[in-house]
């Protein structure tokens, strides 16, 4: 079973007292056991499990503890682990990943590649809100040719995509491959019939556009209110000196007078 949750997961620095103790860990991801589930926690906010199909309020519990976030239901999916001798470098169906053999580097190489898939779809149904809100402002400014007063908001939207671009980068670009991929040619073949099948690549670079345009677009709304406020600014400025050379003649008639 995949999932991901609302956020990035703070694995190098956090405090793990009274939490579970990683089977194993990583800057990236930590392992636990949980009886017969190992429980995969991935930095980029997604978790994989494998021993069971059913997100039941404990397993959901365990993992929101595990992660400090909250468990996004929406994003669950679920594949099922076979394993076949004669499958030699393994083989990827509808939702059965077969694999040839049972131990550490394939389960790692196969936890990667799905976590990465929950981790974009956590990704991608964040953009899609904001999508629709850059459109809409688009629109009303292609309508009436007016941006919004306050720009402060718009700011921290694109702030927040610059780091939605910056950590994508960080975790999927060039979807890198697990260490042991490069020594162990069934992981190497495994993992590339998995980013083939679910599409991470295709995936990010869509995502990535998407991302782009949308950063692009609220820029664009910005400078546009900076400049009409930077011209109100400096017709302000001639407005007063406009003033003060009256009120200085008014005052040297008064004078004359």
């Amino acid at each position: 079973m995949t999932l991901a949750v609302d956020g990035r997961v703070e694995l190098r620095t956090r405090d793990h007292r009274g939490e579970p103790e990683p089977r194993l860990r990583s800057p990236q991801r930590f392992v636990y056991a949980r009886g017969e589930q190992r429980v995969y926690v991935f930095a980029l906010g997604a978790v994989v499990v494998l021993g069971t199909d059913a997100l039941d309020p404990e397993l959901r519990a365990f993992v929101e503890h595990c992660t400090r976030c909250t468990v996004l239901p929406e994003t669950v999916d679920h594949y099922r682990l076979a394993i076949d001798a004669r499958a030699e470098r393994g083989r990827v169906e509808w939702e059965r990943i077969v694999i040839p053999r049972l131990d550490d580097e394939v389960v790692d190489a196969v936890a990667l590649a799905l976590a990465r898939s929950a981790g974009l779809e956590r990704y991608e149904r964040g953009a899609e809100p904001l999508l629709e809100q850059g459109l809409g402002l688009a629109r009303a400014l292609a309508g009436h040719g007016r941006t919004p007063f306050g720009v402060r908001p718009m700011i921290q939207r694109i702030a927040g995509l610059t780091v939605s671009r910056l950590e994508l980068a960080r975790w999927f670009v060039h979807l890198d491959r697990p260490e042991r991929a490069w020594e162990d040619p069934v992981v190497d073949h495994l993992y590339d019939l998995l980013v083939t099948h679910l599409e991470l690549a295709e995936r990010h670079e869509a995502l990535m556009h998407r991302i782009g345009s949308l950063e692009h677009g609220l820029s664009a709304i910005v400078g546009i209110w900076e400049g009409r406020r930077s011209r109100f600014l400096e017709w302000a400025i001639v407005w007063l000196i406009v003033v003060e050379i009256v009120m200085a003649l008014v005052e040297t008639l008064v004078e004359a007078g």
